[in-house]
């Protein structure tokens, strides 16, 4: 499992498949997203809806509710990483080889880093899963 941490609009990545959270409502790249691909739709915690990419360079773009903002703390964000492999890799029924996720907490009062930690270990948790 490679990990790239780059600094780039979410709209330009050409990835397999671009993960992001519905927070009770789009926030940032999300809403960036969700406008690209018009998707309107409002997600209770714990639905995904499945898109394909246009007007974005991702193939594919997965949201996954949440349930509200000030609630997505570090313990949710970790799960919101195991959850995204996991979804990924039902939606396709294999794995996927560039899944695209964003960075969360710093426009909401999270540390930015141990926003990341958590979410990576999320990730790494389910990829040793599986």
């Amino acid at each position: 499992m490679d990990i790239v941490i780059a600094q780039t609009d979410i709209l330009t990545v050409k990835a397999e498949l671009i993960v992001l959270k519905y927070a009770d409502a789009f926030h940032g790249a999300d809403r960036a997203v969700a406008r690209a691909v018009d998707f309107k739709e409002h997600l209770a915690r714990g639905d995904v809806r499945l898109l394909q990419g246009k007007n974005v360079a991702a193939q594919w773009v997965l949201f996954m509710g949440v349930g509200p903002l000030h609630e997505f703390r570090y313990e949710q964000i970790q799960q919101f990483g195991a959850l995204a492999v996991r979804h990924a890799t039902a939606s396709f029924r294999a794995n996927v080889s560039h899944i695209a996720l964003t960075i969360h907490g710093p426009g909401y009062g999270l540390d930015t880093e141990q926003a990341f930690l958590a979410m990576l270990a999320g990730i790494v948790e389910e990829k040793t899963r599986t």
